[in-house]
This record gives C-alpha cells, sequence and structure tokens, in this order.
C-alpha cells in the first residue's frame, strides 16, 4: 500500500508524502451492508467532482466516466494527483469553498 501511496502522491513534497503515507489505514473491500440506491436518495443529491489530471491511481478516463454516470455538476479539473489535499491544497480549498452549501 506504501509503494501504491507513493507513487499517487508525486506531485507533493516527499515530506508531505511520508506523512500522508502514515497515516494510511487499510479500506474495506466491500461494503459492511447491502447498499441501496433510490432516485430520491442519491438521486436528489448535488454531486461535484474534481477529476485529477495526473492521477496515477483513478486514471482520468476512469474519472470521467464516473462523473458522467452519477452525473455530477460542477466537475473541476486540477492538474495534479491523486492526493490534490497534498499537492494542490489552496486550490482544492477554494473548489470545496465554492460547492459548499451557504
Amino acid at each position: 500500500m506504501a509503494r501504491r501511496a507513493r507513487r499517487s502522491g508525486r506531485c507533493c513534497t516527499r515530506e508531505d508524502a511520508d506523512a500522508a503515507i502514515a497515516r494510511i489505514a487499510p479500506d474495506p473491500l466491500v461494503a459492511a451492508a447491502p447498499i441501496a440506491l433510490t432516485a430520491t436518495g442519491f438521486g436528489g443529491v448535488r454531486r461535484a467532482y474534481a477529476e485529477c489530471l495526473r492521477d496515477n491511481i483513478l486514471p482520468i478516463r476512469a474519472a470521467r466516466g464516473m462523473h458522467a454516470a452519477a452525473p455530477c455538476n460542477p466537475v473541476y479539473t486540477l492538474d495534479t494527483d491523486h492526493s490534490p489535499m497534498l499537492s494542490s491544497p489552496g486550490e482544492l480549498a477554494v473548489i470545496l469553498n465554492e460547492i459548499a452549501p451557504t
């Protein structure tokens, strides 16, 4: 897992990547309970997406397929890796502030 994180963190400093790697915990491969998506539940939620052009974990083609299937509006494009919170925190903060409910 650390190797994967190192590859995905290539746009940030080595120090930031190492600090993030130290905090990585395993993700479950499957949901703990069955998931039911409904038009009124999931379909009624406003969705935004930040795609990352240099993401080695989720390539841009896959990311675009995901946000097209949801669909998401707005879609933001960041010229960064899989972890924009490390490699481009200022740009990500602007996006989050823009989409946050007021």
